[in-house]
């Protein structure tokens, strides 16, 4: 295996600064009630700092939890078709 073909770990100062950058976008979208377009210099920050696949697993991953507080506050309400079966 080629040098250029090992994949590449971040280190720690790397991933540091991807989870800043995570918790600063965030954060701008918690206190902007999810507005992205006044998140926008945060988003570019935490696509930057992170990978692909790490941005793709937080963005998923916290909407998941937002998802499981509201189940968790509200109950879990059926769809119209899942009443039906």
């Amino acid at each position: 295996m080629s040098e250029s073909d090992k994949p590449s770990f971040p280190n720690a100062e790397s991933r540091k600064l991807c989870w800043a950058a995570r918790d600063d976008y965030f954060k701008c979208l918690d206190n902007s009630n999810e507005d992205e377009k006044k998140c926008t210099q945060k988003r570019q920050a935490f696509d930057e700092h992170c990978s692909k696949t790490w941005v793709k697993y937080f963005l998923r991953r916290r909407d998941f939890l937002k998802y499981k507080d509201v189940v968790q506050k509200e109950g879990f309400v059926p769809t119209e078709d899942e009443k039906k079966t």
